[in-house]
């Protein structure tokens, strides 16, 4: 019940760029089966290895202060539209 942003090199096999994409295909899923109205961004760089560049840090910090403000000025309300999902389904 929360946006994600997610960056990842197209060739990290150490966190195995493979899964990542699968990780936010079914955020992505359960986004749209549940109607949560959640912010799902995948980033998939041109990228050798396990590596990242201070700039994207910087665009991710963006993302998420303009999501909170997007949501509330409460720092606690951060979650997506509808938040009646069960929490059994994601632990």
């Amino acid at each position: 019940d929360r946006a994600a942003w997610i960056t990842i090199g197209n060739a990290d096999e150490r966190v195995d760029t493979r899964k990542a994409v699968a990780f936010a295909t079914a955020l992505t899923v359960a986004n749209r089966i549940h109607d949560l109205g959640c912010e799902i961004v995948l980033n998939l760089t041109p990228t050798p290895g396990h590596s990242s560049f201070p700039e994207w840090h910087d665009e991710a910090a963006t993302w998420f202060l303009q999501t909170i403000a997007n949501n509330g000025d409460d720092h606690a309300n951060h979650r997506c539209k509808n938040t009646s999902i069960d929490r059994a389904l994601y632990p």
